[in-house]
């Protein structure tokens, strides 16, 4: 995702794929941290994000919106009729290389406290 981010996002359907997949790497990396089991074989992002939210956390909209796109990205790019997805472009890649980095954002404020309850720090929220 880095490298075709340093190529100008080319090719554009790779860059989105590879953002798809470091979002859901790291959010089933997070799940083993909290969970210490695997997590569920699918490359869903919005189903993956609902598994390690903490209970009480009202997730943004707009987060569950960009999983979304980023999942069709990556089912368009492994299976060719899959279909459902716009052209892919530069923007397109680019815009989908700043969704991942946002949910990884957010995935790696959540943690357990000390009690062992899944949370997530506001901290950083607040500062952005």
């Amino acid at each position: 995702m880095e490298f075709n981010a340093s190529n100008g996002f080319q090719p554009a359907m790779s860059t989105c794929m590879h953002a798809q997949q470091y979002a859901e790497k790291m959010i089933k990396e997070k799940y083993v941290e909290l969970f210490d089991s695997e997590p569920d074989r699918t490359h869903n992002l919005k189903i993956l994000i609902g598994q390690i939210l903490p209970e009480d956390y009202k997730v943004d909209a707009d987060i569950i919106l960009k999983a979304g796109m980023l999942s069709s990205y990556y089912m368009a790019s492994r299976y060719p009729d899959y279909g459902g997805t716009e052209e892919i472009t530069e923007e397109t890649a680019e815009e989908a290389y700043r969704w991942s980095l946002e949910i990884v954002g957010l995935i790696d404020r959540i943690h357990r406290d000390a009690d062992g309850k899944i949370v997530i720090d506001t901290t950083e929220a607040e500062n952005d």
